[in-house]
């Protein structure tokens, strides 16, 4: 294989690769009403997304108690 067919591969793989990682961090980010996605870089690349959910409770009247 040619130095280009290469290139144009490792393009082509970086591209795909991208492509996931874009699709896989929408998917953390769908569905969260109040939190944060972060990603985990790790020598220049994403090594581990991680996706916090708050919960958001409704304040109860004066004088009535959670539980």
């Amino acid at each position: 294989m040619s130095s280009a067919s290469l290139d144009k591969d490792s393009r082509a793989s970086a591209s795909e690769a991208f492509d996931s990682l874009v699709e896989q961090v929408c998917e953390a980010v769908a569905g969260i009403r109040f939190g944060s996605v972060e990603l985990v870089i790790h020598e220049g690349r994403v090594v581990q997304i991680e996706r916090r959910e708050r919960v958001r409770l409704e304040r109860q009247a004066s004088g009535e108690t959670a539980c």
